[in-house]
């Protein structure tokens, strides 16, 4: 029993560093209708320059405390000012992608700049502490508890007892109306994105005080904070912070009770699943929050530009290859990031769904190739079947689990998911390793950087054509349609859940591919090179490229990786450049083209097309009628 106290204890002080990450989120949603991934990048920020100026530079803690959540504010005001300002008409969901793209250029400049090894800093508070239920609770452990406790209590003295904290609530509540009574939106988004940033700088800074960090947990921490913000529906800040305190007990208690490695991650996964399944009732601004309709772009006027450019791109990596075997890892590297981005195009360019679970479904498709080709001794070609029915299979589940549930939540679950792969299940007996370690080896005939560029080669062209196949099929014009209006498709007998299900399946078994390609690159690994970071990746390359055209997977990885190794822009391994490269297009992208770089290969519709058009989305709207009239009943 006194262990249970213990974790109970113990899990409620880490819970208070959850519940802090939650309130910041929740404010950020409650007033500008954005769901800020850049959080994260924010508290990581906030933990490395404390860590830096305690234990580098020996700094006095407290006043290295106050410059860390200083310059992480200003980091937040210049990110309001100069990119979500600037992108003020983007749709919520254009936003949340941009906050995404800004994530990820905050986690490579980290990485360039401290490295990827854990770090530590000198702890905020004294060492000791103090008897509580018998149980000892650090100082730190304790401060961070009251302050998480203390934060929510001050923000709902500001939002109810201030003029500030007044207006805040209007402008959340009805936008238009406060507008119109001559409050500026922009003072208070400023204000309250400030307060947010001030929050996730102390959240950094007491991360940084409990112990050893490093840069891949604080995704994690993201994924925590959002599913504490989900508690209180991503509107209460009371209950956003109880859901991170009860987060952090329910993990540590796991722990206890069940020995095995990622104990605590299932548990949060079985409290996710849970939460958004028996939850019907959300609120309308996490309801609607969807991803885009297609958009019928014009398409541009350097089309024939572009394309010609894309084939010279492609051909002079092949060149590349043939001449010098050391680019053959790139031109690899390439066609990974190519599957696995078209596995995002039947799932998110034609059903509108979003995965930020792919790096799980990546790992699954390694570790099977692993079983299936090394441990039971498979020949290779059975091997790849394997790791197509597998991942065909997860992606079902995954489809099973999510198709009922919004943006908000279906990327929890599904990052979740990734989580809980990475932590437990490649730790399990069903995989046959040692502590996660795989090892395999290609085959004789695709050992050297050319023979495995012209393997996997294939199995892309493979995928591109038979995702050609389908788009131009009965079940393509029915996924198109569904992402268009899924109730009229719906109203001519045709069920939108199986599409929905079915485009998890067929992305799962794409993704296991790029996993199986990635370990014959590689070699040997273990479960951290699948880790939640590889998630985010994988779908922001796919974002930049566009999912909406078999031409996007192509682009995208050409120019985010080959281009900056031909302009020896990044080191061996290092993939900095291109995460800030693709952050700083994704954000760009996102106030311009929402079709990513292939719009700029798409052929400008007619004059005569485009009146048939009209308005935006005819298109689609066009297949939609026409596969719901021609539809059996």
């Amino acid at each position: 029993m006194d262990l249970y106290i213990a974790a109970i204890v113990s899990g409620a002080a880490v819970g208070g560093t959850y519940a802090l990450m939650a309130v910041g989120i929740t404010h950020v949603f409650n007033v500008t209708r954005v769901l800020n991934f850049a959080h994260a990048g924010l508290v990581l920020w906030g933990a490395n320059i404390y860590a830096s100026l305690t234990f580098e530079r020996e700094w006095p803690v407290v006043l290295a405390a106050l410059a860390a959540i200083a310059v992480v504010t200003l980091m937040g005001l210049v990110s309001e000012v100069l990119v979500f300002r600037f992108a003020e008409r983007a749709t919520p969901v254009k936003k949340a992608i941009m906050t995404f793209g800004l994530l990820m250029v905050m986690l490579a400049v980290a990485v360039r700049i401290y490295g990827q090894e854990p770090r530590a800093a000198i702890s905020l508070m004294p060492r000791g502490g103090f008897d509580f239920i018998g149980t000892r609770v650090s100082w730190q452990q304790g401060t961070n508890l009251l302050l998480a406790a203390l934060v929510v209590g001050g923000m709902g003295m500001f939002l109810q007892s201030t003029r500030r904290g007044l207006l805040t609530r209007a402008m959340a509540e009805d936008e238009t109306v406060t507008q119109l009574l001559g409050v500026s939106r922009s003072s208070v988004a400023r204000l309250n994105w400030a307060i947010a940033s001030a929050l996730a700088g102390l959240t950094g800074v007491l991360i940084a005080s409990l112990g050893v960090f490093f840069t891949g947990q604080f995704v994690f921490l993201f994924f925590v904070g959002l599913t504490a913000s989900l508690v209180g529906g991503l509107r209460s800040l009371g209950l956003a912070a109880l859901g991170g305190i009860a987060i952090g007990v329910i993990q540590n208690v796991t722990t206890v009770a069940w020995s095995a490695i990622g104990a605590g991650q299932v548990a949060i996964f079985v409290a996710v699943v849970a939460l958004v399944l028996l939850r019907r009732k959300w609120p309308d601004e996490v309801s609607n929050l969807a991803w885009s309709k297609p958009e019928a772009e014009d398409g541009s006027r350097a089309w024939l530009v572009g394309r010609v450019a894309l084939v010279l791109g492609w051909g002079a990596l092949i060149l590349a290859i043939i001449n010098d075997d050391i680019w053959g890892t790139t031109g690899v590297t390439v066609l990974i990031y190519t599957l696995v981005a078209y596995s995002f195009v039947p799932l998110t360019g034609w059903t509108g769904q979003i995965s930020l679970g792919h790096g799980g479904l990546m790992a699954v498709g390694a570790y099977t190739l692993g079983e299936a080709y090394i441990y039971h001794e498979l020949p290779f070609g059975v091997a790849i079947l394997a790791v197509v029915v597998v991942g065909a299979f997860v992606g079902t589940l995954l489809g099973l689990l999510t198709f009922r549930l919004g943006f908000v939540q279906t990327a929890v679950v599904t990052l979740s998911f990734a989580s809980v792969v990475v932590s437990w299940l490649l730790f399990t007996s069903l995989t046959h390793t040692t502590a996660g370690r795989l090892a395999v080896f290609a085959p004789g005939y695709l050992d050297t950087g050319r023979s495995l560029f012209v393997g996997i080669g294939v199995v892309t062209i493979v995928v591109a054509g038979v995702l050609w196949s389908l788009r131009n099929s009965h079940w393509g014009t029915v996924t198109l349609a569904i992402r268009t209006n899924a109730d009229m498709v719906r109203h001519f007998g045709v069920s939108p859940v199986r599409a929905r299900v079915g485009a998890f399946a067929i992305s799962g078994a794409i993704a296991g591919l790029g996993g199986a390609a990635l370990i014959l690159l590689i070699s040997i690994t273990g479960p951290a090179t699948f880790g939640l970071t590889l998630s985010l990746t994988v779908l922001l390359y796919a974002v930049v490229g566009g999912t909406e055209s078999l031409l996007g997977p192509l682009t995208g990885s050409l120019v985010l990786i080959a281009l900056p190794k031909a302009l020896d822009l990044t080191q061996s391994g290092n993939t900095t450049t291109s995460d800030i490269i693709a952050g700083v297009a994704i954000i760009y992208l996102m106030t311009t083209r929402w079709d990513g770089l292939s719009g700029i290969l798409k052929r400008p519709a007619s004059s005569k097309a485009r009146g048939l058009l009209g308005s935006r989305g005819g298109v689609a709207d066009a297949d939609a009628t026409e596969m719901a009239s021609t539809s059996p009943a």
